[in-house]
Order: structure tokens, then sequence, then C-alpha cells
């Protein structure tokens, strides 16, 4: 994407992230505890509060990456790399 989008490239890869991490943390913590939907609910919960507070953070995630890119003069793209992580 050549840099663009970035915003929406953090926000995709928050809700990627955060169900993830949520997913396997409640599963494993809380399994038994909960009913079997109160648990699904509370993933779906917990990735939507997580995903919400990195949109309100995110002016200040922005301003970080600019300014480290700017502090470290480096703004490269992989743009020979193959990202698809299905290829051998």
């Amino acid at each position: 994407m050549k840099g663009k989008l970035t915003s929406l490239r953090l926000v995709i890869s928050t809700i990627g992230g955060e169900f993830v991490n949520t997913a396997i943390f409640f599963t494993f913590g809380l399994w038994g505890f909960l009913p079997m939907d109160v648990l699904i609910q509370s993933i779906i919960v917990g990735t939507l509060l997580k995903t919400a507070v990195e949109i309100l953070l995110l002016p200040i995630t922005l301003k970080i990456i600019s300014t480290v890119k700017k502090v470290e003069n480096i703004d490269h793209y992989d743009t020979n790399t193959n990202f698809n992580p299905f290829k051998f």
C-alpha cells in the first residue's frame, strides 16, 4: 500500500490481533467458569472495547509513527517481498 491508508491498516490489524489475544486468554482463563454463549459474547465485547481504545488513541499513534520516521530518517517499503503466509 506504499504507506497509504495507515489508519485503516492499524485498525484492521488491531481487530485481528485483539480478537486472537482475547479469544485465547478468555478461553484458557474462563473455560468452565462461564457458559459458552457468555464466553463468546465476552470475547466479542472485549475485542470491540480494545479496538475502540485503539481508535480513540489513533491520533497519538499516528503522531508517534510520524515522529519516529522523522527521527530515524527511514521510511521504506518492502516492494519485492511476498507476505503471503501460504506460499512455501
